[in-house]
């Protein structure tokens, strides 16, 4: 800690230049962001369904409802928090609707989240700390990837560290504390995960005696959050969130609470700093070798954990926001990297100024050449990164609807082949079974049955349970790993199937046959073909790694 408190006070300009140059460079850095994450943005709405829910939300929000009107009798939607697509309507009322606007909204958040970062590392530790740190974090390959996506990582991150901001100013105007009440409240309704935040913000006020605050916090959050989380949870179909949480990670439902949570924290804690943290950070990558990935999963563990303990003394908020943060991904089934993202602002400077901490030990220059160093190699590995995905999507031809071939992989390009089919050639008041029902009917105005519904299917079941959704049509794409699940029931039924038309390599179109279509066994072959082209198949991989 000695090279940091020798700085008085703290935040001044101790670049030993005039600080014109350091807000020049913060500007540079910014723009360096902004253009990068307008380059390699989305060519549009793809195929991970989430983009679509949340622009046709926004739609609904703005007539006044929230529902999932891509489904068959649009009932009232439960599966997101209506954070973002409010968000999205108004500012689709100023800026309009076309997907670039929308991309527009991501970029500036994320800016924003970048410019709060600065602030508060400049704030709490140094201006040469804070603008190492923005230098990563705007060449980092996974921020500039979800700025330019209509995605809810930049917004929550702004909205998180907006509350962090005002935390550090509570003191001053009572207006702060407000803010950063309100703050933390839109980024738990814009993510689920922000409930930490709002955790760690209670706890802060808590320890700091904030005898109003606190139950007015309490009160707010359980008027908003907590009315969204009991309307989720009644649901017929639970929540995506709510239905997680119950999966048992080592098969099925979650039977013995105390021993999931243990299995969960066993298998997730290694994985996330030991392989998901450091990519991200991101930490060079030899193929082939094992040296990098343990003095990444090394440096990434020490330097986290120091980290915090650093912030735990001079940034309270922020170390309890990471600890809960954290506890909640080891706690959670699933292992998604994307979850780690929204958190990088925060996780890069604590791993910089842990592992300069840890090296003080011998000597105040031994840490700055640590940070230093550090800040470096990830400052690099981020351009080389993010140059690498510039490379991969420089052939792309925007302005396309839907976004050209040029832009996405062979399998979302047959899956887009098949939506201008049947937006041409189908009835408009068709109804389908699709793993993308959002995005059929974002591109199509068809709608859908529930999938999941679908597919809980039995062999059996599977026909009559179409006839009486009066669902007509299948389509059957290789995008999501529960397809071949689809394909399976179809197969199994598939004289009952006509197909309709097949879009190379791995996308059809079947139909519910009636006394009128003949079968032709032609379905059966098609389904057979399938089975074989995706047995192997990776479906979480993207058409654009970074």
């Amino acid at each position: 800690m000695q090279a940091y408190d020798q700085l008085a006070p703290a935040g001044r300009a101790d670049l030993r230049t005039d600080t014109r140059y350091l807000w020049a460079a913060v500007v540079g850095f910014l723009a360096v962001h902004v253009t990068l994450a307008w380059i390699t943005r989305a060519p549009g709405i793809e195929t991970g369904q989430d983009d679509a829910l949340y622009v046709l939300l926004s739609r609904s929000l703005a007539h006044g409802e929230y529902r999932d009107v891509f489904l068959v009798g649009a009932p009232p939607s439960r599966g997101f928090p209506p954070g973002y697509p409010a968000l999205l309507a108004a500012w689709q009322a100023v800026a309009g609707a076309r997907f670039d606007a929308l991309v527009l909204l991501s970029i500036v958040c994320s800016t924003v989240a970048l410019a709060l970062t600065f602030a508060l590392v400049r704030k709490r530790f140094s201006s040469s700390t804070a603008l190492l740190c923005l230098a990563i974090l705007a060449v980092n390959p996974y921020l500039v990837d979800v700025a330019g996506q209509v995605a809810t990582e930049a917004p929550y991150a702004m909205f998180s560290l907006l509350a962090l901001w005002a935390l550090t100013r509570t003191d001053a105007s009572s207006s702060m504390v407000v803010l950063a009440g309100v703050a933390a409240i839109a980024a738990a309704l814009t993510r689920t995960v922000g409930a930490t935040l709002l955790i760690a913000l209670g706890i802060q006020w808590t320890l700091n005696r904030r005898l109003v605050s606190v139950p007015t916090l309490a009160i707010a959050v359980a008027v908003i959050v907590g009315l969204w989380t009991s309307w989720t949870a009644t649901a017929a179909v639970p929540a995506f969130y709510l239905a997680d949480a119950a999966f048992s990670a080592s098969g099925g439902i979650a039977h013995s609470l105390p021993r999931e949570l243990v299995y969960r924290a066993v298998h997730n804690v290694p994985t996330y700093l030991g392989v998901i943290l450091p990519y991200l950070l991101p930490f060079p990558a030899v193929p082939g070798t094992v040296v990098d990935n343990v003095l990444g999963a090394a440096i990434t563990t020490g330097g986290l954990a120091a980290g915090i303990g650093v912030f735990a003394r001079r940034w309270r908020p922020a170390a309890l926001y990471l600890v809960l943060y954290g506890a909640l991904l080891a706690l959670w089934p699933w292992q998604v990297s994307r979850y780690v993202v929204p958190v990088l602002y925060l996780a890069v400077p604590a791993v910089l100024i842990g592992s300069g901490w840890l090296t003080r030990r011998f000597g105040a220059s031994w840490e700055r050449r640590t940070v230093l160093a550090l800040g470096f190699v990830l400052a690099l590995n981020g351009t080389l990164r993010t140059a690498r995905m510039l490379q991969i999507r420089r052939d792309c031809a925007r302005g396309t609807t839907p976004p050209s071939p040029t832009c996405v992989h062979p399998n979302q390009a047959s899956f887009f082949a098949a939506l201008d089919y049947v937006g041409k050639y189908t009835p408009s008041d068709a109804i389908y079974v699709s793993a993308k029902p959002a995005t059929l009917f974002y591109y199509t105005g068809r709608r859908s049955i529930w999938f999941r519904t679908a597919v809980a299917q039995d062999s059996a079941s599977f026909v009559p349970f179409l006839v009486r959704s009066g669902a007509e049509y299948v389509l059957l794409a290789s995008l999501q790993a529960s397809e071949p699940q689809l394909a399976n029931l179809l197969r199994v039924n598939c004289t009952a199937f006509s197909l309709v038309e097949s879009f190379p390599p791995r996308t059809y179109l079947f139909r519910l046959r009636s006394g009128a279509l003949q079968s032709d066994e032609m379905s059966c072959r098609a389904l057979a073909d399938y089975r074989q082209a995706n047995i192997g198949q990776d479906f979480s991989l993207g058409p654009w790694p970074p």
